[in-house]
C-alpha cells in the first residue's frame, strides 16, 4: 500500500498504518466486550 519512495509520503503511511492498527485493536475490545 505505501511503496513510495518519497520520505514524506512513507511518514503519512506509517502514521495512517498505526491509526488503523489502534482502530482495529478497538474494535476487537468493543467486540469482546
Amino acid at each position: 500500500m505505501c511503496k513510495l519512495r518519497s520520505t514524506e509520503i512513507h511518514q503519512h503511511c506509517e502514521i495512517f498504518g498505526a491509526g488503523i492498527k489502534l482502530l482495529l485493536q478497538n474494535i476487537s475490545l468493543w467486540e469482546f466486550f
